[in-house]
C-alpha cells in the first residue's frame, strides 16, 4: 500500500468520511456470518505464496478488462465516543471504462450521491439536497483516484480495487498472507485469502474459475480502538456493459445547486 493509497485505508475505516463538503459518508460492508474454517499454523509473518499468486491474477485479470459495471454492497462500522459500535449501509451501482471513465451511484442510510468522472472533470451530486460540485481532475483514472482521496476527501466504493495495478496497491507493506479456504459469498464459489499489515488487517474473496473477479474485500483497522470495519460485497458483475458517453457526463437538474468542494490542505 503506497502514499495516498495506504492513507486512505487508515482513515476510511475510522469511522464515516464525509465525501466533500456535500457531508455525503462514503460506506462499506461488513463480513457474514457463519461457522469460522478451522485453520492451521497462526505464525508471525507468514507469507503464503499460493495467496499472493491469486490476488497477483486477480489483478492481472481486473487490469485487462476495458469496461465493466458492478452492483458494490457496503457497511461501514462507526465507532461513537462511548465505545458503542453502529453501522451504516449502502449500495452503488459502479460503471468503469478505461482509461478514464467512472460512474457510481449510491443510495444508503445517510447518502444518495452520484459520483461521474467523465477524463477530464469529477462531480458528486448529491439528490437529496440537490447540490452537487465539479472539480477539474487528472485525466488517469489512477491519478484521479488518488487525487479525490487526498485532497477532495471522496472515496468512490471499493476505490481500492479500481486501480489498474490492483496488487501492487494491496500488496505493499504486507508482513503476513494466507489461503484461508473456499467460501461461497452471494451464491459463487471463491477462495478467501486474509493479509495483516502494520496498521490494518485485511480479506479479499476472489472468485474461483476463469474470471477471478473481487467478490467480497474487508478491511479492519488496528489503530483504531474497537477496530472498526470497512467491507464492500460485489455483485452483478457485466463484463461487457453497454455503455453511451452520457453515462459518464453530469447535467444539473432543474433546481440543482453549484457549491464548492471543501478541499483537504496539501501536506508539507
Amino acid at each position: 500500500m503506497t502514499g495516498t493509497r495506504s492513507d486512505a485505508r487508515k482513515w476510511l475505516v475510522g469511522g464515516l468520511v464525509a465525501t466533500g463538503c456535500l457531508g455525503l459518508p462514503a460506506l462499506a460492508q461488513v463480513a457474514p456470518t457463519g461457522k469460522a474454517p478451522a485453520l492451521q499454523g497462526g505464525e508471525a509473518n507468514v507469507v503464503q505464496p499460493e495467496a499472493t499468486a491469486l490476488l497477483k491474477r486477480m489483478s492481472d485479470y481486473m487490469a485487462k478488462l476495458k469496461a465493466y459495471s458492478v452492483r458494490a454492497h457496503n457497511v461501514n462500522e462507526v465507532l461513537l465516543a462511548n465505545g458503542q459500535k453502529l453501522e451504516f449501509e449502502a449500495a452503488s451501482d459502479v460503471t468503469l471504462q478505461r482509461p478514464n471513465h467512472l460512474r457510481s451511484n449510491r443510495i444508503g442510510d445517510m447518502t444518495e450521491a452520484e459520483f461521474y468522472y467523465d477524463g477530464s472533470n469529477v462531480t458528486l451530486y448529491g439528490r437529496k439536497n440537490q447540490y452537487y460540485a465539479t472539480a477539474a481532475a487528472p485525466t488517469n483514472m489512477d491519478e484521479m483516484l488518488d487525487h479525490v482521496r487526498a485532497r477532495l476527501s471522496m472515496e468512490p466504493a471499493g476505490a481500492d480495487l479500481l486501480y489498474s495495478d490492483i496488487y501492487g496497491g494491496l500488496i505493499d507493506g504486507v508482513t503476513e498472507a494466507r489461503v484461508i479456504g473456499p467460501a461461497t459469498i452471494g451464491g459463487v464459489k471463491t477462495t478467501h485469502l486474509a493479509f495483516r499489515a502494520a496498521d490494518v488487517d485485511w480479506q479479499i474473496w476472489i472468485e474461483d474459475g476463469d474470471r477471478p473477479l473481487p467478490r467480497k474485500y474487508v478491511i479492519t483497522t488496528k489503530w483504531t480502538t474497537g477496530s472498526p470495519d470497512f467491507s464492500v460485497e460485489f455483485s452483478d458483475w457485466n463484463l461487457s456493459p453497454k455503455i453511451d458517453k452520457a453515462t459518464f457526463s453530469f447535467t444539473p437538474p432543474k433546481g440543482a445547486k453549484k457549491i464548492d468542494f471543501l478541499t483537504a490542505p496539501v501536506a508539507r
